[in-house]
């Protein structure tokens, strides 16, 4: 008779199904394993789309004033009156490796222009060989015999995408009129303007800006400020000079 009745008990209990407290319990489960899967997911997902895309908003700033610097530090100072720029592009003479090693290897005079395009959101450098000396600076009143500036070679790279603002300044830091060695110089406010005419000779640093837009996220920008010293020598004025000089621009 026990046996009997303990076999119906175990029967009643295999039919009797899961409370509505275990449910409960197990939907919470499953709902925490679901999200950490999808958040996962989510993750490996953007990931993939970075790689894919090859987009690195840090890193390409990094290539990009890296390249800028390098430019810098390569100019040849003899042709520092044929260093002109824009707001939005610069043009300098360097003695440096061209970016396409197969057209030429080793050192080489180059003219490097960086422009803005942006209708595409693009960094433009282009390179040329220069295939002849250099015309020097012409005497106060004459004009530059652009002739001679023969090039050969020309190549265009992109060092940047998705930019939705690229900006250049040029620093003049103005020479004091008397000054004492024995007294450490008080620091002096450079002017910054947007235009940098041949003849004018090498300033005495660069400021680029720029801002790199999300291609994923059209909302989400990065910005970036760096200021390049010019290593070559450069002109230096007291401020009546540069004032004069800079007149309009400042």
């Amino acid at each position: 008779m026990v046996a009997a009745r303990t076999r119906i008990a175990i029967r009643h209990a295999r039919n009797r199904g899961f409370t509505l407290v275990e449910l409960l319990i197990a939907s919470m489960l499953l709902s925490i394993v679901m999200t950490a899967v999808y958040t996962l997911f989510h993750s490996a997902i953007g990931s993939w789309r970075a790689v894919e895309q090859d987009f690195d908003a840090y890193q390409d700033a990094r290539n990009l004033i890296t390249i800028f610097q390098r430019e810098m530090n390569n100019i040849l100072p003899r042709a520092g009156h044929l260093f002109e720029g824009e707001k939005d592009e610069v043009t300098m003479f360097i003695v440096a490796e061209p970016m396409n090693v197969e057209e030429a290897e080793g050192r080489h005079l180059l003219r490097v222009r960086y422009r803005y395009q942006r209708s595409q959101k693009k960094l433009i450098r282009e390179e040329a060989l220069v295939d002849m000396a250099l015309p020097k600076q012409p005497r106060f009143g004459e004009e530059l015999d652009r002739e001679r500036i023969k090039l050969r070679k020309k190549e265009k790279f992109t060092i940047a995408t998705d930019l939705v603002d690229f900006q250049i300044r040029y620093l003049w830091t103005p020479r004091p009129a008397v000054r004492d060695e024995d007294i450490p110089p008080e620091p002096v406010t450079p002017y910054k303007v947007n235009k940098h005419r041949q003849g004018w000779g090498l300033p005495q640093g660069i400021e680029i800006k720029f801002v790199i837009q999300d291609p994923d996220e059209k909302s989400k920008r990065f910005e970036w400020v760096s200021t390049m010293p010019m290593r070559a020598p450069n002109a230096m004025l007291d401020n009546k000079m540069l004032e004069e000089r800079l007149q309009g621009l400042i």
